[in-house]
């Protein structure tokens, strides 16, 4: 079977002191430079937390309020898995809602991570492995529920006077809604 994501041949999977399995730059990745792109099924939020995620984990991309990106079986899990970890101090953005792509010059050998809350809108923690990347207080990161989201979106469109963001910088996040970039903590 054909995978389903697409990653860089720039890239590998190896073992992460962040989590399980990483993907790592094999050679020097250029700002701007497309890095992944997450594929699989179209699902609604229904079918991913009722059959998806306890069958086969945390494995989607979401892309609207209730629409999602997933495999949805065992066999498709591997072949749609980029293994971009969390960080808050990511060197991946997001161009669109699939598109991950180098927010800064990487340099071969450097884990490949995006800060998950521009990818995901669920109400839960990440217990943050980023150590001295940081301050240590920022290391327990709420990711934004769908109304804070989207009143965060507002407030901030207000004050950028409603530029958007495509890529987004490491100091950014993006409104799940309606795409519209604005600061995170």
């Amino acid at each position: 079977m054909l995978p389903l994501s697409y990653r860089s041949p720039k890239t590998e999977l190896r073992a992460s002191n962040i989590h399980g399995r990483g993907l790592f730059a094999t050679a020097d990745i250029a700002k701007d430079e497309i890095v992944a792109v997450k594929g699989g099924h179209i699902v609604g939020r229904t079918a991913l937390r009722g059959e998806i995620t306890p069958r086969l984990g945390p494995v989607e991309i979401q892309i609207n309020e209730d629409l999602f990106i997933a495999p949805v079986t065992d066999e498709e899990r591997e072949l749609s898995m980029l293994y971009s970890n969390h960080s808050c101090n990511p060197n991946l953005g997001m161009r669109g809602e699939i598109t991950f792509v180098a927010i800064r010059h990487v340099r071969a050998g450097e884990e490949l991570t995006h800060d998950w809350a521009t990818t995901d809108d669920d109400d839960y923690f990440v217990e943050c492995k980023c150590r001295g990347q940081l301050p240590e207080d920022s290391h327990r990161q709420r990711l934004a529920t769908p109304g804070i989201a989207k009143a965060l979106c507002r407030l901030f469109l207000s004050l950028s006077r409603g530029e958007n963001c495509r890529v987004l910088p490491v100091t950014q996040a993006s409104c799940l809604t309606c795409r519209a970039g604005f600061p995170v903590c």
